[in-house]
């Protein structure tokens, strides 16, 4: 998957060996090969980041020789949120079902339902569609309804004929306390043709699992912060809470403008965090989303009492008024303690 997609977050994700996927909301434009993208305001259009991913097969395929045929994948959910060598296995729903259609395999290996968040693990195998010409995006509806197709992944070849894919999708106003039905769906797959665009392969790979939030609940905690400051023109921001998990570390924030009617911010602010012995917690994604905005970053060690954290800000405009202003806000730093 050679070219990148246009998008609008800003992500640091340490995993050399993979190959990431970005996209807008559903229009793709190129594929590069690290997940490196710039965090944009959601002024209609926060980011949708996915990993697109097909294989085809001929003819009709017997769902336990397929099984058999398709590598489990271990501890890709693990590897991406750096868990810490940390297994995540009290957290995951196991699915490992299989569904085939128009001659392609698709396997959902497990999910982990996150803060904010959902995590799916899945594999792609074919024997004839070229693996780096094909796009999909899987779609997810939580206890009937349709989410939003904001979120981040990356894939990782397997061998010629079968990727793992990796998709987290933010989830909003989603219920916390109950066990939710989940239902997964990859249709209409992306085949890039030798003219550099596109035509549809059509198809659906539909998935429904239950999972429960029963675990993560009991081990997350959410840490009030409360912290507001403004910028020089008249933005506010309000730094609401952190929420620790331990998948990952999710700074939520607001940003308001002075002026209701103005369409675009001027400024974006991004947090950096450090531990108490300075060092840097990745950014895994995260959106600049007026009154939803949020950073996630890698888990938190055991160890760690302490957090620094130091507001900065660079341009929020787009296009060709954008510009390379980088501010650290030295005066806003905050402290958030752990335990």
């Amino acid at each position: 998957m050679k070219d990148k997609f246009e998008m609008m977050n800003d992500m640091v994700v340490d995993l050399s060996e993979y190959e990431v996927c970005e996209l807008n909301d559903i229009e793709k434009k190129q594929i590069k090969k690290r997940l490196k993208s710039k965090i944009k305001n959601n002024k209609k259009k926060i980011a949708v980041i996915v990993i697109a991913l097909g294989f085809g097969c001929i003819g009709i395929v017997n769902n336990i020789s397929v099984l058999a045929d398709i590598p489990i994948i271990g501890s890709v959910i693990e590897e991406y949120v750096n868990s810490k060598g940390k297994s995540l296995e009290d957290y995951k729903t196991i699915v490992g079902e299989t569904e085939v259609d128009s001659g392609i395999t698709v396997k959902l290996n497990e999910v982990v339902l996150d803060a904010g968040q959902l995590i799916i693990s899945s594999t792609f195998k074919s024997n004839e569609v070229n693996l780096d010409n094909v796009y999909v995006f899987p779609t997810v509806y939580i206890n009937g309804s349709e989410v939003s197709k904001n979120g981040s992944g990356f894939d990782k070849k397997i061998d010629d004929n079968t990727y793992n894919m990796f998709s987290a999708i933010d989830l909003k106003n989603i219920d916390m306390k109950d066990n939710l039905d989940i239902k997964i769906i990859y249709e209409n797959i992306q085949i890039k043709t030798i003219l550099n665009k596109h035509k549809e392969l059509p198809g659906k790979w539909s998935f429904e699992i239950n999972s429960s939030l029963e675990k993560l609940i009991s081990d997350m905690k959410t840490i009030a912060i409360n912290k507001e400051f403004k910028l020089d023109n008249g933005q506010e921001i309000k730094v609401e809470d952190l929420i620790i998990t331990p998948i990952s570390t999710k700074l939520g924030y607001k940003m308001t403008k002075e002026n209701k009617n103005d369409v675009t911010f001027k400024y974006d602010v991004l947090f950096k965090v450090e531990d108490e012995s300075g060092n840097e917690l990745k950014r895994v994604s995260g959106a600049t989303a007026s009154e939803n905005s949020h950073l996630r970053f890698e888990t938190l060690d055991d160890n760690i009492k302490k957090l620094k954290v130091t507001p900065y800000v660079i341009s929020g405009q787009e296009g060709e008024k954008k510009t390379d202003y980088h501010k650290v806000l030295y005066d806003e730093v905050f402290y958030v303690e752990i335990k």
